[in-house]
């Protein structure tokens, strides 16, 4: 009687320890990963995108490789569809995308969403994002926080945002954006190569001849 007592005694901590928790932006379980990626001025990554729509048997997984420049540059840029990117250079966003390249200025509402939620994130800002209901989890695989969020990137309706942070350094280990019909793209990186120098030609749009 006393093993089965100690097994569910276990099982409660267990639950305890990594039930959502409800916190407030102020708190010292969001500001520790604002403080710690102001110390971080650039990264490189590897990383995968994993795409489901609602009307889509099987997902769509899309790989490449992450150049980020705190605070307003960021570069993904794929292997697998090859020659497609997405690049963040201050006020200018430029999508590479079925052969086809675009443009906008990030005073574009959509864009500027885009650009906000993604350096936000990459940044631990969550005071950016607009968010509410903000909770908070202790995972083995990093710490968890979600929020409901109003943003539209695109064609897409953005309702819910999912980031995990390493435990080592708490940069950020993935990004999934969910949508009201439970379509989502996830963006999860790979090993980072921190502060590291990156040539500022890098995030320079320079078209094909």
């Amino acid at each position: 009687m006393k093993t089965y007592t100690l097994i569910a005694m276990s099982l409660m901590l267990c639950a305890t320890t990594f039930a959502q928790t409800a916190v407030e932006l102020t708190s010292e379980k969001v500001t520790k990963i604002t403080k710690a990626n102001e110390k971080i001025s650039s990264f490189t990554a590897p990383f995968t995108q994993t795409k489901k729509m609602s009307f889509m048997n099987e997902a769509a997984v899309s790989t490449g490789n992450c150049s980020y420049v705190r605070a307003d540059k960021l570069l993904m840029k794929y292997t697998k569809p090859a020659d497609e990117m997405m690049l963040i250079n201050g006020d200018a966003i430029t999508i590479s995308r079925g052969g086809k390249t675009r443009t906008m200025n990030a005073k574009n509402n959509k864009a500027k969403a885009l650009s906000t939620m993604l350096l936000s994130c990459m940044k631990g800002e969550f005071s950016e994002l607009g968010g509410t209901n903000l909770k908070y989890q202790e995972k083995s695989s990093g710490y968890v926080y979600t929020m409901d969020v109003d943003i539209t990137v695109g064609k897409s309706k953005i309702s819910k945002l999912e980031l995990v942070y390493t435990k080592k350094d708490m940069t950020l280990k993935s990004l999934s954006m969910i949508e009201p019909d439970e379509s989502y793209t996830l963006y999860e990186l790979g090993d980072k190569k921190l502060n590291a120098k990156i040539d500022s030609s890098v995030f320079v749009y320079t078209k094909k001849k």
